[in-house]
């Protein structure tokens, strides 16, 4: 990420910046590696409801061109749930003004722990367009939710 933070910075404005989540995550083992320059918190939820965020390990690329940034390491069991998202999900608005949030969407995976992934993905779009009430989204609306297959570690 260090590196990617350098480059970024030679190649855009002095103002410029970008949030950035890499994730690893590997399936036999169910080892996930990450490291995110402040982005959008990713979550961990597992099969009965219980979710592990995680938080940013750094600071947003384009800042500081010595910033350093912490890879972390986490253990995932089978069955668990990583969703990784952008701010135009969280911050998707209402007719209200009012933030969808990530409240809301760690409630809906939450209680939709029993449904296939492509399911949940499903529901969490029908929500998010109710909830803009026909209102076009001002940002980029994106979800990647993965759920860890069940099977012996390496």
């Amino acid at each position: 990420m260090e590196f990617m933070n350098r480059r970024f910075m030679d190649a855009t404005l002095p103002r410029d910046f970008a949030t950035v989540v890499l994730v690893q995550l590997d399936l036999r083992s169910r080892r996930l590696d990450y490291v995110s320059a402040d982005h959008e918190t990713g979550v961990l939820v597992s099969p009965g409801g219980q979710y592990r965020a995680l938080e940013s390990t750094g600071l947003i690329l384009g800042i500081d061109e010595d910033a350093e940034f912490e890879l972390l390491e986490l253990s995932c069991e089978a069955g668990e749930r990583l969703l990784l998202l952008t701010d135009g999900v969280t911050e998707t608005q209402g007719v209200d003004g009012q933030m969808f949030g990530g409240e809301r969407t760690i409630e809906l995976l939450r209680e939709s722990s029993n449904l296939p992934v492509d399911e949940v993905l499903r529901q969490l779009n029908l929500q998010l367009k109710q909830f803009r009430a026909g209102v076009a989204p001002h940002d980029d609306v994106t979800v990647v939710l993965v759920e860890v297959p069940e099977g012996r570690t390496a």
